[in-house]
């Protein structure tokens, strides 16, 4: 049965001088099956039971064609989720398939004037980009690699492409968001605290685990352990949160599962740039400060709760850190701050100035591909000796990742890009949701998770991008050629 939306239409004000009534979260019961049978298919798929593929391959053909909203909200966690299917049994990078199509889409979408500047803008940052990665005497062949993540912005077209000549009702696609949320921290508590293990996510596994096949599955249902449960596949919460804040209200049930999946995660990045983005775009001073206070009286009786259960929430020791770098005797204490990862930054951080590359970066080294001499190190500050000596192109914060391959003076201008596409927005109404995503991409970013220089997170800020240029266009204009 096709599904048919209605578009809603409001006046033109601009974002921030008009305010809905925040409604409570309905949608059709074929929404709730669609969306949680493409998740079990996902499911499927990354336990290695390749058959599910096909069934994917039919309900994102069956979407595209009856609903675009779903298709948009599954194909991007389809391609930035392998907390659901690990890179160890798709072996191709779906993003990659993404860019070319977008590349595509970008020769043969009509833009308006808006579109055009932003266009122009991101073009200038990728030209930027490859710029920089001149200075580096990395080959290009290499560089490509990491310089492919960067420009993933680019995806901002495929929102436009997949709506041009339709009706786009922003309500719509945050309703859909939230819907696939609520399902995948269904599936994180399940997998968490009832399988504890890896079945329904089978990839959000740490380094030292296996990964679960439909044959051989690990887990312990029923039991005591509670594994964590790596936040590779939530990486939707990012389009959410602003809906959440601003347009939608959540049944008190609902907001537990949220907040157990949460608790199955235990990265504190994540769920504090959730806390911070909903907290931030509340969209009234009053409600901006009731939730500050809320959220630092939760903060301060999970912290005493956490101390006194043995840690298990990993807040009390985040906290403790904070309160520990002031004390820090020498360059080990440090080190120890971040969950050690101010121990990856400081050797790096020192070859980046023995060699006078602070300011243009290493360029865009790679992990694994990169063996010119002079970026290996040896990292004194590892616990496991085995992991001592590698090279300098990578860490858990994606803010100095910026600064290994592009210096301070790529920091400040990727810093400046993303600012400077706010204010193309700021006409249109949906220019603090593009903001909202960007503030939680960031501050995820500090824990190695997100952040503007992976494919995982920018595919959401392009898709916040694209929904708002979506908003702003002329009403009924034909924009394919």
């Amino acid at each position: 049965m096709t599904e048919t939306v209605t578009t809603i239409k409001t006046d033109d004000k601009p974002d921030g001088q008009e305010r809905k009534a925040k409604e409570l979260l309905e949608a059709p019961a074929s929404t709730w099956l669609w969306s949680l049978g493409f998740l079990l298919s996902l499911s499927l798929a990354g336990l290695s039971f390749y058959p599910a593929f096909i069934f994917t391959a039919f309900i994102l053909l069956n979407r595209f064609f009856k609903n675009r909203y779903d298709f948009l909200v599954m194909v991007a966690i389809f391609a930035t989720s392998p907390g659901f299917v690990h890179a160890d049994v798709i072996k191709f990078n779906i993003v990659d398939l993404l860019l070319a199509l977008s590349c595509i889409g970008l020769v043969f979408y009509r833009k308006n004037v808006m579109i055009k500047k932003v266009t122009i803008c991101i073009f200038a940052y990728i030209l930027f980009l490859f710029g920089m990665s001149m200075l580096s005497d990395e080959t290009l062949a290499i560089q490509v690699l990491t310089i492919r993540q960067y420009a993933s912005i680019i995806l901002f077209i495929l929102p436009l492409w997949l709506f041009a000549n339709r009706d786009f009702d922003p309500d719509e696609l945050f309703r859909r968001v939230i819907v696939y949320l609520l399902w995948i921290s269904l599936f994180y508590a399940i997998d968490g605290f009832i399988f504890s293990g890896w079945v329904l996510l089978p990839g959000t596994f740490s380094s030292h685990e296996t990964l679960s096949t439909f044959w051989d599955i690990h887990w312990q249902p029923f039991s005591t352990y509670f594994p964590r449960k790596y936040p590779s596949a939530i990486f939707i919460v990012i389009l959410a949160a602003y809906p959440l804040a601003r347009r939608f209200k959540l049944k008190w049930w609902q907001w537990a599962i949220i907040i157990i999946a949460f608790a199955a995660t235990r990265t504190m990045t994540v769920i504090g740039a959730f806390v911070i983005t909903y907290v931030t775009f509340q969209g009234r001073f009053k409600q901006f400060a009731k939730y500050c206070v809320l959220a630092a009286i939760a903060l301060s009786a999970l912290y005493f709760v956490d101390n006194a259960t043995g840690g298990f929430m990993r807040i009390s020791s985040t906290v403790d850190q904070l309160t520990a770098v002031n004390s820090a005797g020498d360059s080990e204490d440090l080190a120890e701050f971040g969950t050690g990862r101010m121990g990856q930054i400081l050797p790096k951080y020192e070859a980046l100035v023995e060699q006078n590359c602070l300011a243009q970066g290493f360029g865009f080294i790679h992990p694994t591909k990169t063996l010119l001499p002079r970026y290996q190190i040896h990292n004194e500050y590892y616990s496991d000796i085995s992991l001592a000596d590698e090279n300098a192109a990578y860490v858990e914060v994606t803010q100095f990742n910026a600064v290994l391959h592009i210096g301070l003076i790529g920091l400040i201008v990727q810093s400046a890009f993303y600012i400077y596409l706010f204010f193309l927005l700021k006409p249109g109404r949906l220019a603090q949701f593009y903001l909202s995503t960007l503030l939680m991409a960031s501050v995820m970013g500090l824990g190695g998770f997100g952040g503007l220089t992976q494919s995982d997170s920018l595919t959401y800020v392009a898709i916040a991008l694209g929904a708002a240029l979506l908003e702003a266009r002329p009403k009924r204009t034909m924009l394919i050629r």
